[in-house]
């Protein structure tokens, strides 16, 4: 009953589920996320100011939440000239360590900093996941597209008894392959990072090949995952098997950090390119979808840990916008960058697609893989 309670109206701002998992590490949890434009972009500073206003204007923005001791939470209430001077940082130099500096010391959920053709939003995992944190950033685009995710309908005992007769089929522990090192928990150590862009054409030119393939609709995640998973194979040495986690998003009001993962294996003897990788990745994905929402009732409601073991390479990603390009004051959105220092996985691969291109963000800590190889792949398999 206590589960409930906390869910629905968690009358003590406790931190539960994921959102505990992130609680002690707030200097670690920051995230900065690029924005670089094709130009310098006219009256930004203007820009900037009128949506620091609107956002701080709403007393329950998530960018007021503070964290309290005891694993709890609260709004700051400050005035908001005073969050908003905190919030905004004009500067010359983009370094991604100087900015978790910044925003650690701000002491905020999150901060902007930006120059005449560039904006960083840092968010904090805390209490902002990758959805949240795009939706905050694109209000301030001349064409909003907060992002379209399934809302979560938790129904008490009826949603349990619909994931039973799922349970056998998704009580394993997974094993990885990859070595993973150095470990985010030993300080100053550094993640490795991988960042390319693909025309969006190229993308949707093998969702199409491998859609007909199958005959069926394939997912446009598919085909991203597929491409990484094909390019740490053809990067590593004596890897004959990856277990991936595919991060699921949900829309729910009752938590900050909203997803489930659906856990695939993939043996490098189970294709012989790259179309028949992403069919089958595609198909594993379709044949687990229950496994996210167990996930996240195990997680954000009972508070309890489903134990699935380790795997290789988590993915994450989401389109930006799906029809109109992202411009700001008229001036076109270039390229995205993101940059994850603290991660449990040996790769975290990071996606964001608009209306003309994929950037994709791989943070690697692991020997086993060669990132020359493996960008070089990433760059020509599509070509």
């Amino acid at each position: 009953m206590n589960n409930l309670i906390n869910y629905y109206i968690n009358p003590f701002n406790k931190l539960i589920g994921e959102d505990l998992d992130m609680y002690g590490y707030w200097h670690l949890n920051f995230i900065p996320i690029y924005f670089y434009f094709e130009k310098e972009i006219p009256d930004l500073d203007n820009s900037i100011k009128r949506y620091a206003k609107k956002i701080f204007s709403n007393k329950k923005s998530k960018l007021r939440m503070k964290v309290l001791p005891e694993a709890e939470f609260d709004i700051d209430n400050r005035p908001d000239e005073e969050l908003i001077e905190l919030f905004l940082h004009k500067i010359d130099n983009f370094d991604d360590l100087e900015i978790e500096k910044l925003a650690v010391a701000s002491e905020l959920p999150a901060i902007l900093c930006y120059s005449k053709d560039t904006i960083c939003f840092c968010g904090n995992h805390q209490f902002l996941d990758g959805i949240s944190m795009f939706n905050l950033m694109s209000s301030i685009m001349d064409h909003q597209y907060p992002v379209n995710i399934s809302k979560f309908q938790y129904i008490p005992i009826i949603s349990e008894l619909t994931l039973i007769p799922y349970l056998s089929k998704y009580l394993k522990v997974f094993k990885q392959s990859l070595t993973y090192e150095p470990s985010w928990k030993i300080e100053n150590s550094r993640t490795r990072s991988i960042d390319f862009q693909q025309p969006l054409n190229n993308i949707k030119t093998l969702k199409r090949a491998v859609s007909e393939k199958a005959n069926e609709k394939v997912g446009f995640a598919s085909c991203v995952t597929g491409l990484i998973i094909d390019g740490i194979f053809k990067s590593t040495e004596d890897i004959d098997k990856l277990t991936i986690g595919v991060l699921v998003a949900f829309k729910s009001k009752h938590r900050f950090n909203n997803y489930g993962v659906i856990v695939i294996e993939i043996n490098k003897s189970e294709f012989n390119n790259l179309q028949e990788l992403v069919i089958i990745v595609d198909k594993k994905i379709k044949t687990k979808k229950e496994m996210a929402v167990l996930n996240f009732i195990t997680k954000n409601i009972y508070d309890k840990k489903l134990n699935i073991g380790t795997f290789d390479i988590l993915m994450s990603g989401f389109p930006m916008t799906l029809n109109k390009p992202l411009t700001l004051n008229g001036v076109l959105l270039k390229k995205t960058r993101q940059f994850l220092n603290y991660h449990s996985q040996p790769v975290y691969c990071m996606f964001l697609s608009c209306t003309r291109f994929l950037n994709v963000t791989i943070s690697i800590r692991s020997p086993n893989i060669d990132e020359k190889i493996l960008k070089n792949h990433l760059l020509s398999t599509l070509s």
